[in-house]
């Protein structure tokens, strides 16, 4: 994988509208606030990462309403489907698939080492910098936290 910070771009967002309208992925929710995102919508625009070789991208999103302060949440676009991830920022740095259609244990695995390698090239904050505080440390998935699960986390 050749993940690469790159710019956000208006064409950018075309991109990631389109290819969420074509997604059967994505509930109604989300696909709302992307398509709205050429308004200041889902996404806060800056950096994305897109790998060069397979062209799958990773996007930060704004948070959800009531969200915690401390969980991020991304958009992973890659094997032709759209997922939102959550990063729980605790005394551990936790993944998790938060909202989407259920997966098989081997579509899983590979899309959590393409989601992993996305979060840590991207980095906390979308920035180019040298290591440091905005590195995610250890990322590793867990299951969809209780209170997600209940907005329909998987």
């Amino acid at each position: 994988m050749n993940f690469q910070i790159q710019s956000f771009s208006l064409g950018d967002v075309e991109r990631v509208v389109l290819d969420a309208q074509a997604s059967n992925d994505l509930d109604k929710q989300m696909l709302q606030r992307i398509s709205s995102s050429t308004r200041g919508g889902a996404f806060k625009v800056g950096t994305w990462v897109v790998d060069l070789d397979s062209g799958d991208y990773l996007i930060r999103a704004k948070p959800y309403p009531g969200a915690r302060v401390w969980d991020q949440i991304y958009m992973l676009s890659t094997h032709g489907r759209l997922f939102e991830l959550g990063v729980r920022l605790d005394l551990d740095d936790h993944v998790y698939f938060f909202r989407g259609k259920r997966i098989d244990e081997l579509e899983r695995a590979a899309i959590e080492g393409v989601a992993l390698a996305a979060l840590k090239a991207h980095r906390q904050y979308g920035l180019e910098s040298p290591e440091g505080p905005n590195e995610y440390e250890e990322l590793k998935f867990i299951d969809c936290p209780p209170d997600f699960r209940e907005r329909g986390g998987i």
